[in-house]
């Protein structure tokens, strides 16, 4: 959530505010993951894959932070302006999973596998590849071991055209974080209180 005094002071939109914020930290991760950069060597000797191989698992890691991150300001952006929606978080949160779930239930069943030959089957499919931004994460993945440098930078390609997507849409959404600023706002100033009120000068 975007910092309350900095919302209030800032003459842009608030998803101006709130992007600003999160790539802050999202740029952070991404500098942290770097040092992954120092495995390449490692990878590309030991495992004796390809320097673009091992250059896509930095790639989809990045890509999955960026996934992760955006997401959630997405998912906070519609039901920020879409109260009638935050009800539907919760239970699309289980059914998601239940469904993943199920698949794989499903597939034991009838193929008479195990629970790893299972999900294998049911998530290792070419075609779980096409799904949007999490499939293509893997599509890229995938073909870079495979050697398919084509269609591993298809599907990054896809990536980054999903991304400006999501980032378009957040950006033309007409929210107004003000509110829940102020509430995050005022439940920070009363634990500062409580914390002062017992010595304690930082909230950590």
């Amino acid at each position: 959530m975007a910092d309350v005094n900095f919302l209030f002071a800032s003459p842009q939109k608030p998803q101006s505010v709130l992007l600003f914020k999160t790539v802050l930290q999202m740029g952070l991760e991404i500098m942290g993951s770097l040092y992954l950069c120092f495995q390449l060597p490692n990878l590309v000797l030991n495992l004796g894959i390809s320097l673009f191989t091992a250059l896509s698992i930095l790639a989809v890691w990045m890509f999955a932070l960026m996934l992760g991150k955006l997401t959630s300001i997405l998912t906070y952006t519609v039901i920020a302006t879409h109260e009638h929606l935050r009800k539907y978080v919760k239970p699309l949160a289980l059914v998601l999973p239940a469904i993943l779930l199920g698949i794989v239930l499903v597939i034991m069943k009838t193929q008479g596998y195990n629970a790893y030959q299972a999900a294998r089957t049911a998530f290792g499919s070419a075609i779980s590849s096409d799904l949007p931004m999490i499939g293509w994460i893997k599509g890229v993945f995938i073909h870079a071991v495979s050697g398919d440098l084509y269609w591993s930078l298809v599907y990054g390609a896809f990536l980054v055209v999903g991304y400006g997507i999501m980032i378009g849409i957040i950006w033309n959404l007409k929210a107004d974080f003000y509110e829940d600023a102020m509430t995050g706002a005022g439940i920070n100033q009363e634990k500062l209180e409580v914390a002062k009120a017992h010595g304690v000068e930082r909230i950590c």
